[in-house]
């Protein structure tokens, strides 16, 4: 089972990656669970409540945290190297700062 977490703050975007995820899974017999979070506050306080997954794909800009404070958390705070990060973003421009948390990937929105 692979767990996947979904960070993003706009509902649209959380609900079309999970359907990718869902049919991705289901083309390749691979069984995914999949949690929503629409913010990285509360992304964050699972984690902290021992909530554990192998991939998160994080959204850089939200309007209610972003990203690279809690690629921070994952790796500096909570201590997890575990857990493979994907950024999620639209814009360009973060390259540099996301190094810092070694992200797996960077992927372009639309997914």
């Amino acid at each position: 089972m692979i767990r996947i977490a979904i960070v993003d703050d706009e509902s649209v975007i959380c609900s079309e990656t999970e359907a990718l995820i869902y049919e991705y899974a289901k083309n390749t017999c691979v069984e995914m669970e999949t949690d929503v979070f629409f913010s990285g506050e509360r992304f964050i306080n699972a984690l902290k409540d021992e909530a554990s997954f192998d991939l998160v794909l994080l959204d850089i800009e939200m309007t209610n945290g972003n990203g690279i404070y809690v690629g921070n958390a994952i790796r500096e705070v909570i201590k997890n190297e575990q857990m493979q990060i994907a950024y999620v973003s639209g814009k360009d421009g973060y390259d540099r700062q996301l190094f810092e948390f070694r992200p797996l990937c960077f992927v372009e929105k639309p997914i």
